[in-house]
């Protein structure tokens, strides 16, 4: 029980540790509030008595939004113009030249174009708040309804509430995230001492597999550890999360725990494990306890096989997990994993033949052809 608790502790350690590192969390609190927006409309010279402030012309690179919407408006007016009652003497020196008659033209094919299509016209801009107040403070405006005008043209102001989603940085996230991830990464090697202890005999699985194995578990619980710290986030701060979806972070929570207690309970009690034969009899060893033995002892070997649930064509069936080799005796069973590796079954297998009585030979024949 040792183990397998010191085998939770680091999954839930190490696992928290890579998803707070790598995870792709927004640290940006949402927050809904109401906010005054300022919308412009282009009008007429005809404003009545309301207030009247101008925006210089060299004033307007500092609004981009507003410089944007007059140049559409010069456009879409044709805004320049030739006088029409220019005449044009071919015998003057003083006349248009050839590239000064092109000139003429494309202003005039540019007017026809630029003819005003009221229907095609942007005749309004929204300024969010900040560039609302931004102008406000400039012109040193003193009335919500009063009349703007810049470059030629007047533009009307009318005020818009709305409810609006602002993102705010969490300072205390993006300034510990790292730390607390690095404390965790701490527990977790800490939780590691003693699961991996050499063990006498032959290994049902090489040292790599059962590091392998735990790397696997770990990096999968990490993708459930982050919809735990996305959900939590947004439960207690309104962080914005990285899933659009609710029902992956709900979900992949939820599944969190349970995928801990399986996947620990599989890693500890299938992974590392021992057998050492000799003529003496068997000894078992795992990372909590060991067991010897002696050929007396032991009635026969058999195999068991494990199975587990799975949907094929919307029915469920019963699939085979593994087959462990049971050493039988007069009062209980020992159970041995069986090994990842062929090579590894050979050599049980044959230290087994080399090493038992006669008696029981005939089981150990009959686990080695099925085995």
């Amino acid at each position: 029980m040792k183990i397998y608790l010191k085998k939770i502790s680091s999954y839930i350690f190490l696992s928290f540790f890579i998803a707070l590192t790598f995870g792709p969390f927004s640290s940006k609190e949402e927050i809904r509030r109401r906010v005054t927006n300022l919308q412009l409309s282009v009008i007429q010279n005809d404003y009545g008595n309301l207030p009247k402030y101008e925006l210089p012309k060299n004033e307007l690179n500092n609004y981009p939004k507003i410089k944007k919407f007059i140049d559409r408006l010069k456009i879409n007016y044709g805004s320049k113009s030739i006088n029409k009652n220019q005449e044009i003497n071919p015998s003057s020196k003083k006349g248009f030249s050839s590239k000064n008659m092109s000139k003429l033209i494309k202003k005039l094919d540019t007017m026809k174009n630029l003819s005003p299509n009221k229907n095609k016209i942007k005749k309004s801009i929204t300024l969010n708040y900040n560039e609302w107040i931004t102008l406000k403070e400039d012109l040193i405006i003193d009335s919500d309804n009063f009349i703007l005008f810049t470059n030629g043209f007047y533009l009307k102001s009318r005020l818009i509430e709305k409810m609006e989603t602002i993102a705010f940085n969490i300072s205390w996230f993006e300034n510990y995230r790292h730390l607390i991830s690095l404390l965790f990464l701490i527990l977790g090697l800490i939780s590691l001492k003693g699961l991996y202890k050499k063990l006498p005999g032959i290994k049902l699985n090489p040292e790599w597999a059962v590091k392998l194995g735990d790397i696997i578990f770990i990096l999968l619980l990490s993708l459930s550890a982050f919809c735990v710290l996305e959900f939590f986030m947004k439960i207690y701060y309104s962080m914005l999360p990285f899933f659009d979806d609710s029902e992956i972070l709900i979900w992949g929570s939820m599944a969190y725990i349970p995928a801990v207690i399986i996947f620990s309970y599989f890693a500890s009690f299938n992974f590392k494990q021992s057998l050492e034969i000799n003529s003496a009899g068997i000894s078992v060893y795992d990372l909590s306890s060991s067991r010897s033995l002696s050929w007396d002892e032991i009635t026969k070997f058999k195999l068991k096989s494990s199975y587990v649930a799975v949907e094929r064509v919307g029915f469920p069936i019963q699939k085979k997990l593994q087959t462990f080799l049971v050493i039988k005796t007069e009062n209980d069973s020992i159970y041995l994993i069986e090994p990842g590796l062929k090579k590894i079954k050979q050599k049980v297998i044959d230290t087994l033949q080399y090493n038992a009585p006669k008696v029981l030979q005939e089981s150990i024949k009959a686990v080695k052809n099925k085995w």
